[in-house]
């Protein structure tokens, strides 16, 4: 009987798991789909330098950017590098969801009950810990990604095809070159993701919406939860993240002098 029992809890587990992992996989592919033309903008603004003609993209507005890259580039230059997302970070999101289920179900263990809604603290703590679980996937792909979209910008010479960055990184620099900016990487997404679940629940909480009153009518509210959590999690990283951008396009460690450029321009990046 209590074989059954436990084995029973275990399948419910590993269902419960997948469920989170299947949700997680299709949100992260809609999501890169729909935001890639101006995940590509961001990364171009990000990673501009003072050196180079583009400088002139500090004074340009995003829609004259955009225009400006379809004429010269073709419609398909607004989903440069999304290809690494879609196979490297729709896993990120499956496991990001998994890594932050399994962390509040830990915390209901150590409760000892299943009903008890999880404090905003523990919310944050599962989000911190998700977004340092998925860092072996977000490193690489976010280096590829980013290179790829600004390799027109930057004047490589490779090919901007996300296979053929990614050949290239290795040929040059090896498995080691795929985590230049790793540790940044870390201390982006951990705090970012606890920001975001935490600030996602807080305005679920806020709009009475929760899992037991869940129906069609709260989608505007989940909407709302949704983009506000997302606003605040990037507000909390976005130096950061444009630091990011700027260090996974080059293809040497950046060095004190560029860093203190970096900051000296962050207010135009922003």
């Amino acid at each position: 009987m209590l074989l059954y029992q436990s084995l029973q809890t275990s399948i419910i587990v590993m269902a419960e798991s997948f469920n989170d992992f299947l949700a997680g996989y299709i949100s992260g592919v809609m999501g890169l789909i729909v935001g890639s033309p101006l995940d590509v903008l961001k990364v171009r603004l990000q990673t501009v330098q003072s050196d180079l003609p583009s400088h002139a993209l500090y004074k340009s507005s995003s829609l004259k950017i955009l225009m400006k890259m379809k004429q010269t580039e073709g419609f398909k230059s607004f989903f440069k590098g999304v290809s690494s997302p879609i196979i490297g970070l729709s896993f990120l999101n499956s496991i990001l969801f998994t890594s932050y289920g399994s962390i509040l179900r830990f915390f209901e263990k150590i409760d000892n009950s299943s009903q008890r809604i999880p404090s905003l603290t523990q919310v944050y703590i599962a989000g911190f810990g998700s977004g340092i679980a998925c860092f072996l996937v977000s490193t690489p792909t976010e280096l590829v990604k980013c290179r790829a979209q600004a390799a027109k910008q930057k004047g490589l010479m490779i090919s901007s095809t996300t296979w053929n960055v990614f050949k290239d990184v290795i040929l040059t620099r090896g498995i080691k070159g795929l985590y230049q900016g790793g540790l940044i990487t870390i201390i982006r997404d951990a705090p970012g993701y606890g920001v975001y679940f935490w600030a996602y629940e807080a305005f679920k909480r806020s709009l009475n919406v929760t899992s037991n009153n869940f129906d069609h009518n709260n989608s505007p509210k989940l909407l709302f939860s949704g983009g506000m959590a997302g606003v605040l999690s990037w507000a909390s990283i976005y130096p950061l993240a444009s630091f990011l951008a700027l260090l996974n396009v080059l293809y040497v460690h950046i060095t004190k002098k560029e860093f203190l450029y970096f900051l000296k321009e962050l207010p135009l990046r922003l």
